[in-house]
C-alpha cells in the first residue's frame, strides 16, 4: 500500500514565479496599472536592452492585431522595437537535476510598425542556468496576432545545480518593427519521482 501511495504522489508540478509577466507595471507610475503605451525601458522587474516598453493593446477597437489572441486579463503586452533589443529576468527558481521545466511565451506582432522584413519580425527566447544556455527557440512573426511558444527541457547537468534560471526574449533582426511579448508562464515538475516509484512497485510485484 505504501508503494502505491508513493506512486500517486510522484511527479508534482508547481508554477515558476515570473514577476510582472504580463508587463502591466512600469516604474513611471509607481507600480500602478498603466493603460497606454510606455517607452524608454521602464518596465518593473525586467532588465531591458534597447527601446522597450509596455502596451495596453486590447481596447476592443484595435485594428492592428487579432484581439482574440491576447491574454484575456489583462490585455497588455511588452514590446521591443528596433534592432537588438531584449527583455530578461532572473528567477527565484533554480536548476535541479531530475526536474522537468517548461516555459510558455506569447510572441506576436501588429500591422502597426511591422517593418519591411518579408519573413516577419525575428525573435529568440533563451533560458539560462546561471550563465549557461540550457534551451532556446528562434522564429519570426508576421501574423498580426499573438501565438504561444513552448520551451521544455529536462535538467540533467549536475554541474548547474542551484544556478538561478533566467529567461530572455530578444528581437534579432535589424528592422524597425514591434516585437510583442506577453502572458509568460513556467512550471517545474519533479520528473523522475513518479518513474522511480513505478519501477520500485513493479519490482515488488
Amino acid at each position: 500500500t505504501s508503494r502505491i501511495q508513493q506512486l500517486s504522489g510522484g511527479g508534482g508540478t508547481t508554477s515558476i514565479a515570473i514577476d510582472n509577466s504580463d508587463f502591466l507595471y512600469i516604474n513611471a507610475h509607481g507600480g500602478e496599472n498603466y493603460a497606454g503605451h510606455s517607452h524608454n525601458g521602464d518596465l518593473i522587474d525586467w532588465t531591458m536592452t534597447g527601446d522597450t516598453g509596455s502596451w495596453w493593446i486590447g481596447d476592443g477597437n484595435d485594428t492592428y492585431i487579432d484581439e482574440s489572441t491576447l491574454a484575456a486579463n489583462p490585455p497588455t503586452v511588452g514590446w521591443i522595437y528596433g534592432s537588438g533589443g531584449a527583455l530578461e529576468q532572473t528567477l527565484s527558481t533554480t536548476y535541479q537535476t531530475g526536474k522537468d521545466y517548461q516555459f510558455q511565451v506569447d510572441i506576436g506582432d501588429t500591422s502597426h510598425n511591422n517593418g519591411s522584413q518579408p519573413g516577419g519580425v525575428a525573435w529568440k527566447i533563451e533560458i539560462f542556468a546561471g550563465t549557461t544556455l540550457v534551451n532556446f527557440q528562434t522564429g519570426s512573426s508576421a501574423i498580426d496576432a499573438m501565438a504561444t511558444k513552448t520551451l521544455s527541457f529536462d535538467a540533467n547537468n549536475s554541474a548547474l545545480n542551484g544556478q538561478a534560471l533566467t529567461i530572455k526574449i530578444s528581437k534579432t533582426d535589424t528592422d524597425a518593427a514591434d516585437l510583442l511579448i506577453g502572458n509568460i508562464s513556467g512550471t517545474v515538475n519533479d520528473g523522475g519521482a513518479g518513474q522511480e516509484t513505478l519501477a520500485a512497485l513493479l519490482q515488488a510485484i
